[in-house]
C-alpha cells in the first residue's frame, strides 16, 4: 500500500511541476510584448516629413512608429 500511496504523491507533484512550467512559459512568451498603446494625434499645421513607418522618438529614444495617416476635413 506504501509504494501505492508513493506513486499517487510522485504523479501529483509531477502534474504541479508541469502545470508551473506551462505557466512560466507562457508568461515568457508575453514577457517580449511589453505593453503597445496606441494613440490618435492631431496637428493643425503641416507635418511634411511624416510617413508611415516612421520612427517615433521620445526625447532621443525610439518608441514606437507611425501606423497610418489619415487626412481630415
Amino acid at each position: 500500500m506504501e509504494t501505492r500511496a508513493n506513486h499517487v504523491w510522485v504523479g501529483a507533484v509531477t502534474l504541479v511541476l508541469l502545470a508551473m512550467l506551462a505557466a512560466f512559459i507562457i508568461w515568457l512568451a508575453r514577457l517580449g510584448q511589453g505593453d503597445q498603446n496606441e494613440y490618435d494625434i492631431f496637428f493643425k499645421q503641416s507635418v511634411s516629413g511624416l510617413a508611415k513607418g516612421s520612427q517615433v522618438n521620445f526625447a532621443g529614444v525610439p518608441v514606437g512608429q507611425v501606423s497610418d495617416i489619415v487626412l481630415w476635413d
